[in-house]
């Protein structure tokens, strides 16, 4: 069985700050897009550091719900300097070896 999600963030003001759009099949759970409202990307926004929250809220909800794999999508690349947010959350790829995905 396939299921699709849609993660959201929202702040206080009811404004949504960012989220993604994944689909499970059994314990894997895969993103396949994500978004950030530019509102929290202006300089000195109180929200800046959301998709942050997002992503490692969603991996501890996963991991609460039985998860055992989650799949980041399109891996992170070092020397293109894309998508390092992925490592920085403790994603694998970028031409080394996978990490666990929940390290205890």
């Amino acid at each position: 069985t396939v299921l699709f999600h849609s993660v959201e963030l929202w702040s206080e003001e009811d404004e949504l700050l960012c989220g993604e759009v994944g689909y499970s099949v059994g314990q894997v759970y895969t993103s396949m897009t994500g978004f950030v409202s530019p509102k929290v990307r202006e300089p000195n926004s109180k929200h800046t550091g959301a998709g942050i929250l997002q992503l490692v809220s969603l991996g501890k909800l996963l991991q609460r719900h039985g998860y055992a794999f989650w799949n980041l999508g399109h891996p992170f690349n070092v020397a293109e300097k894309s998508m390092l947010y992925k490592r920085d959350i403790g994603g694998g790829g970028g031409g080394g070896p996978a990490l666990p995905p929940w390290p205890p």
